[in-house]
């Protein structure tokens, strides 16, 4: 059985992901928040911008169970072994890459961990563009918020996603 799959985050980037990783056969659960999103998404919107994407949306429909649209961040993380994190980071007047999401998101994941009466040991991996020191303090907070410990209880990565928008689904 291939393992079940959490993405949080269903924009130009997290839904072809979520797509190519369903049309392996993962069994995948996309997260997302913004209502306009998700209608989008479920009335197959021209807009969406990976080619593949509508036609790959339209074939899960007769495979239930490969991909499930939600908005409940503690059935993701139930569900998934791995849970991918692709949230936006905008630039601060700086220039820097803003974490505000990624930390508010971290908090969330942190508190449903320290909450699970299972046992469990999920793979968190950010995908976001992020800036030096950004995945040291998520870790922080998820531990923190989690009373759990990274590398005991949880693992976290960061894989930044270099692809072209547009050729997700091929790549």
């Amino acid at each position: 059985m291939k393992p079940k799959i959490g993405i949080v985050g269903l924009g130009k980037l997290g839904l072809p992901i979520a797509c190519a990783l369903a049309k392996r056969e993962f069994q995948v659960m996309g997260i997302e928040k913004n209502r306009d999103r998700r209608i989008q998404i479920q009335d197959f919107d021209s807009s969406i911008v990976e080619p593949e994407v509508l036609k790959l949306l339209h074939q899960f429909q007769n495979y239930p169970g490969s991909f499930t649209l939600g908005t409940c961040l503690p059935c993701a993380i139930h569900f998934a072994e791995t849970l991918f994190v692709i949230l936006p980071t905008p630039s601060e007047t700086s220039g820097a890459f803003s974490g505000k999401f990624l930390f508010r998101i971290s908090d969330h994941i942190g508190r449903i961990l320290g909450a699970l009466e299972e046992e469990k040991y999920p793979l968190i991996v950010i995908l976001s563009t992020v800036m030096p020191g950004t995945m040291n303090k998520i870790k922080g907070i998820i531990e923190t918020t989690s009373n759990k410990k990274c590398g005991k209880d949880f693992d976290l990565c960061y894989s930044p996603e270099l692809v072209a928008i547009g050729s997700i689904i091929e790549t």
